[in-house]
């Protein structure tokens, strides 16, 4: 069902600028014609609650122009990406405002909403994406031919946040059920929208970005971080650490990996730019047990820059014994000091963690690990990096903003049992 988006300003209605059909014509806000720029429809997208705006006669979709993140970036209208997290400046969710009947149409990418630009009335106004703030230019019905209200799907639920939020070494952690049943095929993509600066710390001169994956208490491993570090240097230097239930919380993990070069190099020392993205996927056997890590790192343009996998098996090169490989139920990405409890701080940076996984999956506080679980006390590494909230509806795939804010206390708190984690080995 076709129906127009109309503002709250003026009663204009988002349009395609002069009927065009050329992907990247702009978006603004015009008198009703009743045309077909006008009229829009609801489209699915990968992740629950967000969805295109697709115009049926175009087949094109309302787009954040070059998936920028300042504020004040134009809207137009784009073909329709397929592969995500790069369409997240395709998909929006909607989410009811105080005026009865109206929505604001919130981002993916960075949370802002659709915007007539300066809050003008005149027709031919264009659209941007700006932060929320309540202005009637942001708030938008929908309406069908027969002027008729058109209620958009329901925005999406989240898992409630501890006080505060969660920030630094704190974050949800993703789990199968409550019985610990084995995850395969765990993926997580960081997504940069904005610059990743990495600007000082206490402690280890440098940041991580950890995959931290736990078994079954039953397992002969506990916990496997599959890390990402970056220094004072342009290198994106992936490892691996794994740790059995007899390793002293504080003490030496049962494995370090050495590694000889980084993935790949950024353009600049220090910084991950806006627009690059971080792959970091769990290689399973047959049997579902963990053998290795890859790690994929792509530019703005899409391109890989550079990839490399490890195994853990110490048949194929790994510290792992063959027999002692072993399944995880559960996970967590954070991103934090490079290792031994140091603290990070970041002088700016947001993006999207993308979550995957084979089975369908729930997000958990992290106070509320799967009671199987065997370690529970996560990374004691630290940044002012938060977090945002997480869709309460289980599935294979979740997505989670993630911001750079001001340093506080609260960034810095750890779980009393937090371990460590060594530098990497270089060699």
């Amino acid at each position: 069902m076709s129906f127009v988006i109309q503002s709250k300003l003026g009663d204009l209605v988002m349009d395609i600028q002069g009927a065009k059909n050329a992907p990247g014509t702009l978006l603004d806000a015009y008198k009703k014609t009743g045309n077909d720029n006008q009229l829009w429809e609801f489209v699915p997208g990968p992740v629950d609650g967000y969805f295109f705006i697709q115009n049926p006669a175009t087949s094109l979709v309302v787009d954040i122009e070059g998936a920028k993140t300042a504020r004040g970036t134009g809207l137009d209208a784009y073909t329709k990406k397929t592969s995500f997290p790069a369409n997240c400046n395709q998909l929006w969710a909607f989410y009811p405002a105080p005026a009865s009947g109206y929505y604001f149409i919130v981002s993916l990418l960075d949370a802002s909403v659709i915007d007539v630009e300066g809050a003008k009335t005149a027709p031919g106004t264009l659209l941007d994406a700006f932060t929320k703030n309540g202005n009637d230019n942001q708030l938008w019905t929908f309406v069908d031919a027969n002027g008729k209200s058109v209620t958009p799907p329901a925005a999406p639920t989240t898992v409630p946040e501890p006080a505060g939020g969660y920030s630094g070494a704190g974050n949800y952690v993703l789990a199968s059920g409550s019985k610990c049943a084995t995850l395969t095929g765990v993926k997580a993509t960081i997504y940069v929208t904005e610059d990743l600066v990495w600007q000082s710390s206490i402690g280890t001169p440098a940041f991580s970005i950890q995959l931290n994956a736990e078994t079954n208490s039953n397992q002969p491993l506990d916990w496997l971080q599959f890390m990402t570090h970056m220094g004072d240097d342009q290198g994106l230097w992936p490892w691996i650490n794994i740790w059995t239930p007899s390793t002293i919380v504080t003490g030496d993990e049962f494995w370090d990996q050495a590694v000889a070069n980084p993935v790949a190099k950024m353009p600049q020392a220090a910084r991950i730019p806006a627009g690059y993205s971080l792959v970091v996927a769990l290689q399973n056997d047959g049997a579902g047990n963990v053998t290795g890590g890859s790690w994929n790192v792509f530019n703005s343009s899409g391109s890989s820059i550079g990839s490399v996998s490890y195994s853990l098996s110490t048949t194929q090169g790994g510290g792992v014994p063959p027999g002692d490989l072993c399944p995880i139920a559960s996970f967590q990405v954070t991103l934090g000091g490079a290792a031994n409890l140091s603290h990070a701080i970041f002088s700016s940076g947001a993006g999207l963690i993308v979550f995957e996984a084979d089975q369908t999956m729930n997000a958990n506080l992290d106070t509320a690990y799967p009671g199987c679980i065997g370690y529970t006390g996560g990374t004691g590494e630290t940044s002012n990096v938060t977090y945002g909230p997480m869709s309460a509806t289980p599935s294979k795939i979740f997505a989670q903003a993630f911001n750079v804010a001001a340093d506080s206390p609260q960034a810095h708190v750890v779980k009393p049992n937090a371990r460590k984690t060594p530098l990497p080995q270089q060699g």
